[in-house]
């Protein structure tokens, strides 16, 4: 322990500056004997009182959905680019329906695709594994060569 308080706590010119070092010294390690019991021997009830409410678990579905839970889709045709923001598990049969109603199209006349495999309309952006910002390119639909 330090001394450097045997000068500056004496009260009056009587009092030794030791009697203020020593009670120093007994309530420094007053203080050491009242923690040392409580971290060296814990109350198990104390630790059930004082734990944390447990984390509620989210599957791997929903941790991969939780950073953005909207996307930023962009549909482009020959002329066209229009942009939806849907949520992940939304089924895309709602942005190809809303695209062909914009543009004046008949679903059954164009294809949409997704880095080229053709969208069917129960896929989600989840099951296709999309990011914010991919592009759905929509084709006329031929028959035939």
């Amino acid at each position: 322990m330090s001394q450097t308080s045997t000068t500056t706590l004496s009260h009056g010119a009587n009092e030794p500056s030791q009697y203020f070092t020593t009670t120093s010294q007994t309530v420094v390690s007053s203080t050491l004997r009242v923690s040392t019991p409580r971290s060296a021997s814990r109350d198990p009830s104390f630790d059930r009182m004082t734990e944390k409410a447990p984390t509620p678990k989210m599957s791997e579905g929903e941790q991969a959905a939780a950073p953005v839970e909207h996307l930023n889709i962009k549909v482009t045709d020959n002329n066209n680019e229009v942009f939806f923001k849907i949520k992940r598990s939304t089924p895309l049969k709602k942005l190809m329906d809303a695209f062909c109603e914009r543009q004046g199209k008949q679903q059954a006349t164009v294809r949409f695709l997704f880095d080229g495999t053709r969208v069917r309309p129960d896929d989600t952006p989840d099951t296709l594994d999309m990011a914010d910002g991919d592009t759905l390119e929509v084709h006329q639909e031929q028959i035939g060569g």
